[in-house]
């Protein structure tokens, strides 16, 4: 079986995360269970501000500087600029998704959720707008204060 790249790093890059030294987040470790439900929540936000103001405002805001995402098809997009930018290149397309699961690792400082998702782009002729759907999976780490911000997104498209 042929694993993704996307997965392959998102899969080192969480590892990696739960198997760092303890970090002062994790000296106050709070259940797993309730930071799980935090992620979930936190993308449901997400995903509900993409469909009230767009994608470019939601990946803007729920994204930090370091983040990437890793596209169904092309190169990387590193920073959440470039993310924002990226997201608004297709005006008038709306990008919805619907979280299905989340997950914190024990350290208290990240997670990820994972769920479905529908993109929307109008043809310029006025013609049938274009839908892809897909898969993504969605890296979350534990700001200062307790907010929870999306470091690594990927997403594939269903058959």
């Amino acid at each position: 079986m042929k694993i993704p790249l996307g997965l392959t790093l998102a899969l080192l890059w969480f590892l990696a995360v739960g198997c760092a030294s303890k970090s002062k987040t994790s000296q106050t470790l709070t259940h797993p269970d309730r930071l799980a439900r935090e992620i979930f929540e936190s993308d449901i936000a997400f995903a509900r501000m993409s469909s009230e103001q767009g994608p470019a405002a939601a990946f803007a805001a729920f994204t930090l500087t370091r983040s990437a995402h890793l596209p169904p098809s092309g190169p990387p997009i590193i920073g959440n600029q470039a993310i924002s930018q990226f997201m608004a290149g297709a005006p008038n397309s709306t990008l919805q998704w619907r979280p299905e699961h989340a997950e914190a690792a024990m350290s208290g400082d990240a997670g990820w959720s994972w769920g479905s998702y529908e993109s929307r782009t109008p043809e310029p002729s006025g013609g049938r707008a274009q839908i892809t759907r897909g898969r993504y999976v969605s890296i979350w780490r534990r700001q200062v204060g307790g907010a929870w911000r999306v470091i690594l997104d990927i997403g594939n498209v269903v058959p």
